[in-house]
Order: C-alpha cells, then structure tokens, then sequence
C-alpha cells in the first residue's frame, strides 16, 4: 500500500497453525481432549485401496468404521450421488468417508484417501469436497507416526465464471473459511491419531507426501539399475538389505507393492516434476503391462512352495 493509506486486514496465518500440529505443546494448548465425535465409512472393498489396507482393522478395533458398498443407487450423501453419475475415472475405486460434527452442531463431511501421487487440492476438486491424503507406512499397527495432507475445494474460487460473481473481500472471506476448515480437519485427524496412540505429522500438499514419494524414487532408481547397470535385481536388494539394513529390497518391494501401481503413481508424479528421476523407467512399464515380479512377490513364493510339495 502507499503512504497515507490504510493496510488491508491480512487473512488469518492458518497454515502455521496446521504446520503447529506437529508441535505436542501446542495440541495440547487446543485442548484436544474435547475432539468432536466422529465417523468413518469405507467405501469399496479394502483390498481395492493402494495401500493402507491394515487402517481398516485399525478403525474397526476402535468402533470407528462401518463399511458401505457401492451400489447403483447410492444416496448415502448428495455428494456421492454426484461422484457416481460421473463414473469418473479419476475416483478411486476405495476411500473412507470422515463424517464429524463440530461445537456448534455443524456437520462436516471429508474423505480420506492415499496419496496416488496426486495434490489434496487436485483429489478435492473431483471430490467436491475436503480430502485428506495419507502417507504410505510399512506397518501402520507398529508405526508411531501417521502422515497425512489436508486441502479444501477450491474449485468454484478457481472457475472464472464462478470467480467473477465474487468481490475481492468475499474472496478473500472465502478463502479464510476454508483455510479455517483445513485446520479444523486437521486438529480433527490430531485427535483420531492420539486416540490411536500414535502422532500425526502434517505435511505439506505435495505429491506422494514423504515416505511414499521418496520409496517410489529409490524403487525407480534401483529398476534404472536393474535395467541398464549390469546387475541382477537380486544382488540389488542384496545390497540395500544388506549394506543400507533396509527391512525389505527395493525390487522387492515393488512386487509387493505392485508395478503398475507403483508405474501409475510415478507417472502422476511426473506430471508435476518433470523430472528424469520420477519418470518411469522402461522396464518398469513392461513389467507393470506384463504384470511380471522382479524377483517374486510374497503370496507368489508360498504359491510355489506349495505346489513343489504336491510334486
């Protein structure tokens, strides 16, 4: 602003108080304790999630969940009603649906997802509504900590026709709405996560998020030098158990994982980064077209043993 005039109100610093969350000092200064009761849906089956599938007994020890199957005819909510008219490609064939109700008596409706190597912000705009990623995890019943991203909708503040119906302060007072919104979820997921005896860290909207954008780097390096390097994808995992005391091969976590899961996931990454580290490798998508294992994955091996015994 110019000299003489008066600074316009700023908006609210919500992203410092999410980034907060990761602070133990300042849940406790939100009174955690107090969370809003809270709900969650699984929609689809669980082995249809890309990963995340031990959340489902987790949520279900806790009295948390209830599952609901797609039907032809879901009106569970207006919102699913227009996720499946769409039949849009983009959904994910599984999520949860987190249905909490705040201090005034408002009820909130948020779905939660793992990260596909996507944005919260882009996975919001095909939900039409909040989204919380989660972070891959080896083991989320022993894990200590739970990764998660929070984005509201921010599609109809995007759409130029719908943009210019609105003032720059009713944008403005939009937009804090929902950033309040984000924090809210956020405390909420705080909550959940300390009632599950773990710790939330809040990360950044970010591609594939922490763990799981950096395993799907190093599998990808390693499928680069499977290919080209001269060396067998054995001596590879050997190497990275062995040398870097990795619990599991880099090869063979991709078979575990699943190839093409994990060819779909970079390539959205590389949307983002074009970068030659997140681009798929070549043998990575024959493998994945194929449906092929680097070295075998863990239901393939007690499938051989078996039918060696019958022998």
């Amino acid at each position: 602003y110019t000299k003489g005039e008066k600074p316009k109100p700023a908006l609210p610093c919500v992203s410092n108080s999410l980034h907060s969350l990761n602070n133990p000092e300042y849940l406790n200064q939100q009174n955690m304790g107090n969370m809003p009761a809270l709900q969650i849906t699984l929609f689809g089956q669980p082995e249809q999630l890309s990963y995340g599938k031990e959340l489902v007994g987790i949520f279900e020890e806790k009295g948390l969940l209830r599952i609901h199957q797609h039907t032809d005819a879901l009106s569970v909510t207006e919102n699913e009603k227009k996720i499946t008219e769409a039949q849009n490609s983009e959904i994910p064939q599984a999520y949860f649906r987190l249905d909490l109700e705040d201090s005034r008596g408002i009820k909130h409706v948020a779905y939660i997802l793992p990260s596909r190597g996507k944005l919260a912000l882009d996975e919001a705009r095909q939900f039409k509504a909040p989204v919380i990623l989660f972070d891959y995890a080896q083991c989320y019943k022993t894990s200590n900590l739970l990764c998660f991203s929070v984005s509201e909708d921010y599609s109809d503040l995007q759409d130029d026709s719908e943009a210019s119906s609105y003032t720059t302060e009713k944008k403005r007072a939009r937009i804090a709405k929902k950033k309040a919104k984000e924090t809210f979820l956020a405390l909420s997921m705080a909550g959940l996560c300390e009632s599950l005896g773990k710790r939330m860290v809040l990360a950044s909207d970010r591609p594939a998020l922490i763990m799981l954008r950096l395993m799907s780097m190093l599998a990808n390096q390693a499928v680069h030098l499977a290919d080209k390097g001269g060396v067998s994808a054995e001596d590879i995992d050997a190497a990275v158990t062995l040398g870097l005391n990795y619990p599991v091969g880099l090869l063979q976590w991709i078979d575990d994982f699943g190839a093409m899961k994990l060819f779909s996931l970079l390539s959205s990454m590389f949307e983002y980064y074009p970068a030659w580290r997140y681009k798929p490798a070549l043998l990575l998508a024959m493998k994945a077209k194929r449906g092929e294992f680097f070295i075998g994955n863990k239901t393939s091996k007690t499938s051989k043993k078996s039918k060696k015994s019958k022998i």
